[in-house]
């Protein structure tokens, strides 16, 4: 992995890795602001190490009117972003507090962002702490362009560690649930056990996960089910081993002690024969001087 690749690129990399028995899933989103006012933007998305995978950049034009906080000042951006998703893969929505818009991009996509008019200024935040000066998006003659990275999801059906290297940079807690930031040094960090009995399906990003952790669950029972089916194919088969080796002893033991009766009345038959045939010579021979007495007298 390099510094340089998009979510999707890395998720791309880890799939491709068969035994690591790891699938990873990404998605982009971020959260920005606007002040009062007019605005052209360009926004496209963009894969690190395939530009041919990149979408077509599109110009946009809204205005935000009013309070910016609010959502009927942000409805005219939202449409303006949805109306350009079949060119670049973004789809906009307001934030939960109504006082921004979140862009998301369902590969993974890095998202870019580039200000074209110099009137205004463009805010970067996030969802949990609110549209903040994170990074500020104003209109000056340089530093008009933000890119956006995705977000990178792990899951296995067996425990697994990750060693970062120290030139990544690991944002937002997705490994081990804290801030991490830079990394000093390689470092490792675990997975966490998800549970299917504490699923939550009430956000889209809990079904989302829920549908993770139930195919994990169902590999985990399939492995098992492959493990004790190659077991018992192996008992049986030294169960036919067995019964072989037990047909063969008993047949040699039955030709030691059993008597084989074809064998046996064909000897008896000849021994039968050849005594009948003696006693019927041994009757002449003791017939034949009576004969010869009888031609004397």
């Amino acid at each position: 992995l390099t510094v340089s690749d998009s979510a999707a690129d890395i998720a791309s990399k880890i799939n491709s890795q068969d035994l690591t028995g790891i699938k990873a899933t990404a998605r982009t989103e971020t959260m920005i602001g606007f002040s009062t006012g007019d605005y052209t933007i360009d926004i496209s998305t963009t894969n690190a190490t395939s530009n041919s995978a990149n979408t077509e950049t599109a110009t946009i034009s809204f205005s935000v009117r009013g309070t910016p906080s609010s959502a009927e000042a942000l409805t005219d951006a939202v449409n303006a972003f949805n109306e350009q998703s079949s060119k670049t893969g973004i789809t906009a929505k307001l934030n939960d507090a109504k006082t921004g818009i979140i862009l998301e991009n369902d590969e993974g996509k890095n998202i870019n962002i580039t200000l074209t008019n110099t009137a205004n200024t463009i805010y970067m935040g996030n969802q949990s702490t609110g549209v903040s000066a994170v990074i500020s998006l104003a209109g000056t003659a340089s530093g008009r362009t933000f890119t956006a990275a995705g977000q990178v999801t792990l899951d296995s059906a067996r425990s697994y560690s990750v060693t970062i290297a120290s030139s990544m940079n690991i944002q937002a807690g997705v490994l081990s649930g804290g801030s991490m930031g830079s990394d000093a040094a390689k470092t490792t960090y675990g997975a966490t056990l998800q549970r299917v009995d504490s699923l939550d399906i009430t956000t889209v990003k809990g079904a989302n996960d829920a549908i993770h952790i139930c195919d994990s669950a169902i590999d985990a029972v399939n492995a098992q089910r492959a493990k004790y089916g190659a077991l018992q194919n192996r008992f049986e088969h030294t169960i036919s081993n067995l019964q072989t080796s037990h047909e063969n002893v008993s047949a040699a033991r039955s030709r030691i002690q059993d008597a084989d009766y074809a064998a046996e009345t064909a000897a008896l038959s000849r021994n039968q024969v050849l005594q009948q045939a003696a006693t019927s010579m041994l009757t002449q021979a003791n017939n034949l001087p009576q004969n010869i007495l009888t031609l004397l007298g």
